[in-house]
């Protein structure tokens, strides 16, 4: 089979090669979905939760490094949540909070 036999099925094959429309990215109905911070309840999970920290922030309310949260803290409990996408850690004023307060009267009463 000759070179330009082969050219000629290459160019037939496209021509029946038809498109394929891309989906349709993103949510079908936005409107049904809340925004970010307009979540129903979100003012609600705020005052339970308290305000989202870094763990900087974290780390200065307790008053240690951020080598100390990871290592130390993290690994005894110190709630935490990490978002899948970017890996960051997020810890919430309330939950960092009672969690300190738990620990403080644990090592009380040994």
């Amino acid at each position: 089979m000759g070179i330009r036999k082969l050219e000629n099925a290459a160019a037939d094959n496209a021509q029946e090669i038809k498109p394929i429309s891309a989906p349709g990215l993103g949510q079908h109905c936005p409107s049904d979905y809340p925004r970010l911070g307009q979540a129903e309840g979100s003012s609600a999970a705020t005052a339970r939760l308290g305000q989202p920290f870094t763990i900087r922030q974290a780390a200065a309310l307790i008053g240690v490094s951020c080598w100390t949260i990871r290592q130390t803290l993290m690994p005894q409990g110190l709630p935490h949540f990490r978002c899948a996408r970017s890996g960051r850690l997020i810890f919430y004023e309330h939950l960092i909070t009672a969690w300190v307060l738990k620990h403080m009267r644990g090592a009380k009463s040994k």
